[in-house]
């Protein structure tokens, strides 16, 4: 937990004087594809325009989006590309044909998976370098621009992926849960989900060296619980 006991501004009247607010589906804006990571006219605040504002610098890379709920502060992260058209279940080595040879070509098929694998991992630094220099920025220049005496803030660091096109995979989740079967150690939510470990960790006063919580949602989760 953030406590702040510095002055009198509210860190939301702060927010609401230096960032715009957008709705969800504009924060989680696809700009190559043109496409939300989440359907949600709700509304957040846009953090990089807070930060630049704050900074008057744009080379910081920031989360998505900011949701401010009484004493509880989320990051959001909108991180797409998680879904895989093809992947480890369902790759079909009969494609994997050399038309010149008519045999199987192992390099090809090779350097496509480790291709795919590239890319998770691409996705997986990305999120946790973002948490890192949110971090930061929010606790080294952010919280004493805009602390309230003696208020306390549960800061939440939340990525948000497009892990699930449909709620089946949310159910398989919880199902799971409740008859204690282990997730898919090789999916990409659950791989994201253990490098974000290392970083929720307490100190020696037992009060969390980052974020109070971190979490990894699908995009159907986000829209259930915001």
């Amino acid at each position: 937990m953030v406590k702040i006991m510095i002055n009198d501004l509210d860190v939301k009247s702060y927010f609401d004087s230096k960032a715009k607010k957008r709705s969800f589906s504009e924060l989680s804006l696809n700009k190559q594809s043109n496409k939300p990571l989440v359907d949600s006219e709700n509304e957040g605040y846009d953090y990089e325009d807070l930060v630049q504002n704050t900074l008057k610098l744009n080379s910081f890379k920031m989360v998505d989006a900011v949701f401010i709920n009484d004493d509880k502060i989320y990051f959001f992260e909108f991180k797409g590309g998680f879904i895989q058209q093809i992947n480890t279940n369902n790759f079909d080595h009969t494609k994997w044909r050399c038309v010149f040879e008519n045999r199987y070509c192992n390099d090809g098929a090779k350097y496509f998976k480790e291709n795919q694998e590239l890319k998770i991992s691409q996705l997986i630094d990305s999120v946790k370098g973002k948490l890192l220099e949110t971090y930061s920025i929010f606790n080294r220049i952010i919280i004493p621009k805009c602390a309230k005496a003696n208020k306390s803030y549960k800061v939440y660091y939340i990525a948000v992926i497009n892990e699930a096109e449909a709620p089946i995979s949310s159910i398989e989740n919880n199902l799971n849960d409740l008859a204690d079967l282990k997730p898919n150690q090789n999916s990409p939510r659950q791989r994201l989900t253990e490098s974000l470990k290392k970083y929720d960790v307490k100190d020696s006063t037992e009060q969390p060296m980052f974020f109070d919580c971190i979490e990894v949602w699908n995009n159907y989760e986000f829209s259930l619980k915001i």
